[in-house]
C-alpha cells in the first residue's frame, strides 16, 4: 500500500510539471540551482545523514537567500541542524499536510529542498508544493560521479523532467577533478554521522533506541569486518 501511494504521489507531481512546462527553456546553468539562489524563503525537509543539508544552508544564506528554514524529523535531524533553528515536527503522518502548509504560510515559502523524493512525507509535500506553485528542488546521491550530489528540479531518477523541459544554451563546464578519498575514510565518516544521529536519539526518544540497537550493533559489525578486509588486502 505505501508503494502504491508513493507511486501515485509521484506520478501527480509529474503530471503536475508537465501541465505546467510544456515548452523546453533555454538555461546556461543547473536549474535547480538558479531555483534556490532566486528564491526568498527556502524550507528544507530531510535531508542525507550528515551536515550536508546544514552547509547548503550556510552557503545559501552566503548567496543573499534571505529566509533558510529546515524542519527537523528526529533527533539525528536537529544535531545536524546548526546554521537555523530547526522547527520540529513530531505528529503523525496525516498530521503532516496541515503542518507543511502552516509553515508554507507562516514563511511566505517559495521553494523546499528535500533528500529522497519516494520518502512518504515528501511525496505528500511535493503534492502540496505542486498545487501551491512552490519550487521542489530534489537532491540525490551522485551514483556516476562520486562526491557529488544530484540536484534536480521537480525529481530526479526516473521523475527528472530537466532534459525534456530544458536545453543548454553552451556546453558544460566540466567540473574540477575530485581528490582522491579513499573507500575505508568515506566509510568511516558515513559511519560518524550515522553514531551521531544514533546518540542523538538515544537523548530524545529512548524507546526508540532499545528497539533500533540491534540494527546499530549489525552496522558496526560490518564495519569491523570491513576495515579488517582493508587490511588484508
Amino acid at each position: 500500500m505505501c508503494g502504491r501511494s508513493t507511486a501515485v504521489a509521484c506520478l501527480a507531481v509529474k503530471t503536475l510539471k508537465n501541465d505546467l512546462f510544456l515548452h523546453s527553456h533555454t538555461v546556461s546553468c543547473n536549474p535547480a540551482l538558479t531555483a534556490l539562489l532566486q528564491s526568498q524563503s527556502v524550507l528544507m525537509l530531510q535531508g542525507p545523514v550528515g551536515p550536508f543539508f546544514d552547509r547548503l544552508t550556510h552557503w545559501l544564506k552566503s548567496y543573499g537567500v534571505p529566509t533558510v528554514n529546515r524542519v527537523a524529523f528526529s533527533g539525528g535531524d536537529e544535531w545536524d541542524c546548526n546554521a537555523c533553528i530547526p522547527m520540529r515536527f513530531r505528529g503523525a503522518l496525516v498530521e503532516w499536510p496541515v503542518f507543511l502548509e502552516y509553515m508554507f504560510s507562516t514563511f511566505n515559502v517559495d521553494c523546499i529542498v528535500l533528500f529522497g523524493q519516494a520518502r512518504p512525507h515528501h511525496t505528500k509535500a511535493m503534492v502540496l508544493a505542486s498545487l501551491l506553485g512552490i519550487k521542489v528542488v530534489v537532491v540525490e546521491e551522485g551514483y556516476f560521479r562520486p562526491h557529488y550530489i544530484t540536484m534536480e528540479l521537480g525529481g530526479v531518477n526516473g521523475y527528472s523532467s530537466t532534459l525534456d523541459r530544458y536545453r543548454w544554451s553552451s556546453p558544460q563546464q566540466v567540473p574540477c577533478p575530485v581528490p582522491k578519498v579513499k573507500p575505508w575514510a568515506q566509510s568511516v565518516r558515513m559511519g560518524w554521522y550515522a553514531l551521531q544521529a544514533q546518540g542523538r536519539l538515544h537523548q530524545l526518544k529512548h524507546g526508540f533506541w532499545r528497539r533500533n540497537v540491534r540494527k546499530l550493533n549489525n552496522w558496526l559489525g560490518f564495519a569491523r569486518s570491513y576495515a579488517r578486509h582493508q587490511q588484508l588486502r
